[in-house]
């Protein structure tokens, strides 16, 4: 099937008359668009490059079609699809195709006019005016633009530092620029001791503050890695300010921005293959189970050596305190009460635990303060005014021998069931001393009767119940027993940090789980990751609160070296000497 398509070439402007070129294309369709091979090429952005089709049906029908997401404009209306008859015009952008009476030889006959275009741009360059137009220098309206911005951000606000008087009506005038264009923002409060002393940081014009300035005041700030060690040259030296930010509203000295730590801690094997801490990203999609430090007891004879061991992660459930002590949090916590010698109490958590004055950590649990009300060291169950001392065995015995002396001597106002008038013993007045053989029977005395009392106190009812009781083999009386000391943990993750004053609001067994059915001292009830994962998201997390890494971590850590370059500079020294005093070996 032949299209012929009449396209114009030009008008003359004289008579308007139109001239066309005729074209003859051979299609089943013919394509309108802007791409290259298009039949019916429109020039124009807003065109698609297949834009629509006008085909010829197999019942003689002539159809437009839009092959855009849009409609097309024919006869002034918007169609995705129409049957075409002679006379009908379709716009596309600035181009009309009139559909034409066909022709025995041409079943499809178009004209195509873009005069239409041409005329509407003609039209609009009339309303543009150019600088040229206007007899305007560009030079000059640069040139005062940049005098204007020069006397509104610089000269006027100037003008205020030689005149006080013209500062402050600068300041109190909203419409009027002043200093605080270029002022920076307020010091943080931890420095706002430095006053208004800018040369205290800046030391030098128009350059950074460097760590140096805060070294210098800040001449304890531990380092990250251990700058002694080859760790050092896997990290990346900053500056102090990259994350000490100041001048910055609002005011956080300290960036809670974990991005610096993950580009490190997420692929450790990359800076040290043999690295013992595990990658982490996110603290609820990516951290690992927290590991604890726990006191291992190493016995020396009768002495108790302790050492602080970091346990493995994959060993948790196994692991037990030895801490060396009787206690059940199940007896204390009994709802229905403990015995106590001033009748029955109630006990909760915070009758033994409790916080520091900052509330952030916990008081160490002390006999004295929190057991001594129950757990009375009465020293005769029948004279309860008299106790012995905790914590000594030796000062124990000597107690129990200065009383019962007392006794014996009869300078003691108590009395003892055991000892019968005829047994005491009042020194004569005109002879205050006792004779040799008195002095030996009072020992004696004294000693025997400590004795039974001591093995009474420590292998029946006072030691016996919270402490570990052995014998030791060939000693004899008061040699023979040996109380294991007791040792509590104190810091059970120590590289962490957790502040107890912000989980007020939640009760203890909320967090320590198996508090109220534990039985044993050496049950482990440090809560694991997934308490934590309760309430702490991850960094970006909208439902939960967002946790980033400086919430429970510490960047400068204890024992690292300083992050002063000299004393660095003597570390690294004295590693290096190390390592070539260290005699080598086949391996190496």
């Amino acid at each position: 099937m032949y299209f012929l398509i009449h396209q114009k070439v030009r008008a003359d402007k004289d008579s308007g008359n139109k001239a066309y070129q005729q074209l003859q294309i051979r299609t089943q369709q013919l394509t309108i668009g802007r791409a290259s091979d298009q039949h019916v090429q429109i020039d124009e952005p807003l065109v698609e490059l297949c834009h629509a089709t006008i085909s010829l049906s197999h019942d003689g029908q002539l159809y437009a079609k839009s092959l855009t997401s849009g409609d097309i404009e024919i006869n002034g209306e918007s169609h995705r699809s129409k049957q075409l008859t002679p006379g009908d015009s379709i716009h596309i952008g600035s181009t009309i195709i009139t559909i034409e009476q066909p022709r025995a030889d041409h079943p499809v006959v178009v004209t195509i006019d873009h005069s239409v275009g041409a005329n509407r741009y003609s039209l609009e360059s009339l309303h543009y005016t150019t600088l040229r137009q206007t007899r305007l220098s560009k030079s000059f309206w640069s040139w005062m633009l940049a005098v204007s911005v020069m006397l509104l951000f610089f000269i006027i606000p100037v003008s205020g530092l030689f005149s006080p008087s013209v500062k402050q009506l600068l300041r109190e005038n909203v419409l009027l620029p002043d200093d605080s264009l270029w002022l920076t923002g307020p010091l943080h409060r931890s420095h706002q001791i430095i006053g208004k002393d800018c040369n205290a940081c800046h030391t030098t014009p128009f350059k950074m503050v460097q760590n140096q300035e805060c070294i210098d005041c800040h001449s304890d700030i531990q380092h990250h890695v251990d700058i002694a060690s080859h760790d050092a040259e896997h990290f990346h030296e900053n500056r102090c300010a990259d994350c000490h930010r100041e001048h910055n509203e609002p005011s956080i000295l300290v960036q809670p921005d974990q991005r610096f730590c993950v580009d490190c801690h997420q692929n450790l094997e990359k800076l040290k293959n043999d690295t013992e801490l595990a990658d982490v990203s996110d603290f609820d999609s990516d951290h690992p189970e927290f590991s604890l430090t726990l006191l291992k007891p190493f016995i020396e004879e009768t002495k108790n050596r302790w050492e602080a061991v970091r346990i493995e992660r994959n060993s948790l459930a196994t692991i037990r305190e030895e801490s060396y002590l009787h206690f059940s949090h199940k007896q204390h916590l009994n709802p229905k009460g403990i015995r106590s010698p001033d009748g029955d109490k109630f006990l909760e958590c915070k009758y033994c635990h409790r916080p520091n004055t900052s509330g952030r950590q916990m008081l160490p649990i002390k006999m004295e303060k929190h057991c001594a009300k129950c757990h009375r060291l009465d020293l005769d169950k029948d004279n309860l005014s008299k106790q012995v001392p905790h914590g000594d065995l030796n000062t124990l015995f000597d107690t129990l021998k200065e009383y019962f002396s007392h006794q014996y001597l009869g300078q003691d106002a108590l009395r003892s069931s055991q000892i019968t008038k005829d047994q005491l013993r009042r020194p004569n007045v005109k002879n205050k001393t006792l004779s040799i053989e008195d002095r030996k029977q009072a020992m004696d005395w004294a000693e025997k009767q400590s004795l039974i009392v001591a093995q009474d106190l420590i292998e029946k009812r006072v030691c016996i119940d919270c402490h570990h009781i052995s014998i030791i083999p060939g000693k004899k009386e008061f040699e023979k027993w040996y109380v294991k000391p007791v040792a509590l943990n104190k810091k059970w993750m120590p590289l962490a940090n957790f502040n107890h004053a912000k989980h007020t609001g939640v009760s203890c067994a909320t967090c320590h789980k198996n508090a109220k059915e534990s039985k044993k001292s050496s049950d482990i009830l440090i809560p694991k990751i997934e308490t934590c994962r309760e309430c702490h998201g991850g960094n970006k997390d909208k439902y939960k609160l967002p946790t980033d890494c400086l919430m429970c971590h510490k960047f400068h850590l204890p024992n690292r070296g300083l992050l002063d370059k000299a004393q660095q500079t003597v570390a690294k020294k004295s590693l290096a000497s190390k390592n070539l005093s260290k005699p080598m070996n086949n391996k190496e």
